[in-house]
């Protein structure tokens, strides 16, 4: 999977989403085995102000393998979420700290 794929998966599966007019915010980043990908509200984008800001989401991972998208919550930063998910995958053996 190449970035234009992983850019294709993520605006697919933010149009799935119910609750907001979504929109990507960046462009997907690659992470070795995954790419990472934030979204918002498209007024929030489009306004910067806090009132039109989603809350509660956080960083969402696609699987270069399986195109699989895996959704944290706002607890967890980017890189807390690819080495959790790599590590659950087993894409790597240990923590690295």
């Amino acid at each position: 999977m190449d970035l234009i794929a992983a850019t294709e998966v993520a605006k697919q599966f933010i149009a799935r989403q119910n609750t907001h007019d979504l929109a990507l915010n960046g462009i997907p980043l690659e992470h070795g085995h995954v790419f990472s990908f934030n979204y918002n509200s498209a007024k929030y984008l489009s306004t910067n102000k806090f009132s039109d800001m989603l809350v509660g989401h956080g960083p969402c991972l696609i699987d270069k393998s399986t195109e699989e998208v895996i959704e944290y919550g706002s607890a967890f930063s980017v890189e807390h979420a690819v080495q959790d998910y790599c590590l659950k995958m087993g894409y790597i053996k240990t923590n690295p700290t």
